[in-house]
């Protein structure tokens, strides 16, 4: 579901638990749900531009397969051309499967450029877990995405289009 600030969604994977096993022994993948969604606010409502909007946007993704558990919470926020997030992933509180487990992971930072066709992103994911940085020195990713569809000229339909997190 979605409309032009809003948009959540619930999907389910693995339904038909294909067997993964190379060895000849079953070993069958466990299903999957998981539901997202977020809110786009505008702090410039006045810019009818979308290259020249100014605003916040916060979703979230939770996923469930078996005993595993994990969310991300996150906010972008976008001025113009440029975009600046913040995310955090895991379930602090949550103590599964066993008692002295803490599920916390990262805490990521992204920064992006988006232009008409192209966008460019970069993410450090700083480790708050017990692998912690030392041992794995975080995580780096760099994106690059161009548009290769465009709107039709002639034709005079709305388009419908989604607000969503861009990076």
């Amino acid at each position: 579901m979605y409309s032009e600030k809003w948009w959540s969604g619930v999907s389910f994977n693995h339904l038909t638990r294909p067997d993964q096993s190379l060895t000849g022994d079953v070993s069958r993948i466990p299903m999957e749900i998981k539901f997202h969604g977020g809110y786009k606010y505008l702090i410039d409502e006045t810019s009818d531009k979308s290259k020249d909007q100014h605003f916040v946007t916060m979703a979230f993704n939770y996923k469930r397969s078996l005993r595993f558990n994990q969310i991300d919470l996150g906010a972008y926020y976008a001025k113009s051309f440029l975009v600046f997030g913040l995310w955090y992933r895991g379930i602090p509180i949550l103590h599964k499967p066993h008692g002295w487990y803490k599920n916390n992971d990262a805490l990521i930072f992204l920064f992006g450029i988006s232009g008409d066709k192209m966008q460019i992103g970069y993410s450090f994911d700083y480790t708050v877990s017990k692998l912690t940085l030392s041992s794995s020195g975080g995580s780096h990713e760099v994106s690059m995405t161009y548009l290769l569809c465009g709107k039709k000229k002639g034709k005079k339909k709305k388009l419908i289009v989604v607000s969503c997190p861009k990076f």
